[in-house]
């Protein structure tokens, strides 16, 4: 991570800020039943696990920080499937019903984050991390865009009723600046009131950790 501290004669236990954890990572949706398929190579998260951070160090193998950061996740459908919602709320996942081109369905959900990680290190410049991430998920929306014959169509809906404090545990290894993370949340996504529950898993790559 970016920190403002210099490395040198520090003294522990110490206090330090730091800003780091850029990370891009595929997103999946476990516990959504066999139509939940979500499209491996165009679901994404973007995360900023920390956008600033108090860090606490204990020892130089041993690290404790808190942050706040920024996430985006896009769950996007097999080309085949749709996310459908009725006007009581409720949303479902069909297929298009007809002959379609160019469609795409997707779900995006934008977060604040609170991250709370222990780092250790493992040996030489090798790390591991473990901790929670509480998630303030301000914003959701459900987006469907296909085409029959001519016409283009698209349907936009951003109240899509989604839960909005959940929580992940998130583990990751890195080496210097580079590291793999995997994120899980056993919360749904969407409050049960839509009936279309499934959860949040995603894996990828962190930098500056």
């Amino acid at each position: 991570p970016f920190s403002r501290r210099a490395k040198n004669h520090v003294k522990y236990p110490s206090n330090d800020i730091t800003v780091g954890g850029l990370a891009f990572g595929g997103v999946f949706a476990p516990g959504g039943g066999n139509l939940m398929k979500t499209n491996k190579g165009k679901s994404w998260e973007i995360m900023l696990l920390n956008a600033v951070a108090y860090q606490r160090r204990f020892t130089p193998n041993d690290r404790l920080s808190v942050g706040i950061g920024i996430d985006w996740k896009n769950y996007r459908l097999d080309d085949n499937l749709r996310y459908y919602k009725a006007d009581d709320g409720a949303m479902t996942i069909d297929t298009y019903g007809e002959a379609v081109s160019e469609q795409s369905s997707r779900i995006k959900t934008f977060s604040w984050l609170v991250p709370v990680i222990y780092e250790r290190r493992i040996y030489d410049d090798f790390w591991i991390h473990a901790g929670a991430v509480l998630n303030f998920n301000t914003y959701a929306s459900v987006k469907t865009k296909y085409r029959i014959a001519d016409l283009k169509y698209e349907h936009f809906d951003d109240n899509i009723r989604q839960n909005v404090v959940t929580c992940d545990v998130m583990a990751a290894i890195r080496y210097s600046w580079l590291g793999f993370y995997v994120k899980y949340s056993p919360c749904n996504v969407l409050k049960s009131s839509t009936g279309l529950k499934f959860q949040s898993l995603t894996a990828g790559i962190i930098l500056g950790f």
